[in-house]
């Protein structure tokens, strides 16, 4: 079940291990993120993202997804699930203020990589 204590947990991890690339506030505009090329961290505050259940995030952080490693050897079973429910929980929420320049650097991160992607077709 989820509570103030494993979301707790959740965000304590989140901030350790996601954050630094998806940001602290979920955007994908962290500075790892804007010095990385394509494909980079994604937003996982887009409606796709905020579609995936608890258990899809578990399992890409229990076995990564594209660069993103695997985080099984880091956090244990229930840190997996209690990042999951943060996550699920932070989507629902709306961004504070410390979330501005996370958001702005994701928004202008992926209009960078859509104008490179329009110049490269042919």
């Amino acid at each position: 079940p989820v509570s103030p204590a494993l979301l707790a947990l959740g965000r304590r991890k989140f901030v350790l291990y996601c954050a630094v690339c998806h940001g602290p506030a979920a955007f994908g505009g962290s500075v790892v993120a804007w010095n990385m090329g394509p494909p980079r961290p994604p937003s996982l505050r887009t409606a796709a993202a905020m579609a995936f259940p608890a258990g899809h995030i578990y399992a890409v952080a229990t076995q990564g997804q594209g660069r993103m490693p695997g985080f099984a050897p880091q956090l244990s079973t229930a840190e997996r699930w209690a990042v999951a429910a943060y996550v699920k929980q932070l989507q629902r929420t709306a961004p504070d203020s410390a979330a501005v320049e996370d958001s702005l650097r994701g928004l202008e991160i992926a209009r960078v990589d859509s104008a490179a992607a329009r110049r490269a077709q042919p």
